[in-house]
């Protein structure tokens, strides 16, 4: 045999060649490990973020139960505000007519009672009629403001 040739059965270059492989698989082991350790600081992190994902959608939950009572009772106090208001359109619609009747009364005494006046023989009744007039104008004028 020649120096240059390899004996695989010599008993050194055995042992060598276990050593190198075992130095290989070593230098694979800690790459895993440093690969482990990676995933479970990964797996850590992203544990964090879902439980701090799971309280914020649980506040989420509670904060649309608490808008939704207050949408509920803002539902109530409108539909009562709405009742209410009814009843006061009507009020104030049935006053808007009787004010508005009361401006016809008062035009329709005026003009009686300016006729009365104006007639020949002038009846002094047409005074009259014209203050009826005015002081029905003044009412229905004091009604209209009240309206509001």
């Amino acid at each position: 045999m020649e120096d240059n040739e390899i004996n695989l059965n010599n008993p050194i270059v055995q042992l060598e060649v276990t050593k190198e492989r075992l130095r290989h698989v070593e230098e694979k082991n800690s790459q895993q490990e440093g690969s482990l350790k990676n995933a479970y600081i990964t797996t850590g992190r992203l544990e964090a973020q879902l439980k701090q994902t799971v309280d914020d959608f649980h506040d989420m939950r509670v904060t649309l139960e608490v808008t939704k009572q207050k949408l509920t009772h803002a539902e109530q106090a409108l539909n009562q505000s709405s009742q209410n208001t009814t009843g006061k359109d009507r009020q104030t619609k049935w006053r808007a007519l009787f004010a508005s009747i009361l401006f016809a009364i008062a035009s329709v005494l005026a003009g009686v009672g300016g006729n009365q006046i104006a007639s020949t023989p002038p009846n002094s009744f047409g005074e009259f009629l014209i203050g009826l007039g005015i002081a029905v104008y003044f009412v229905a004028a004091i009604l209209t403001t009240l309206l509001t």
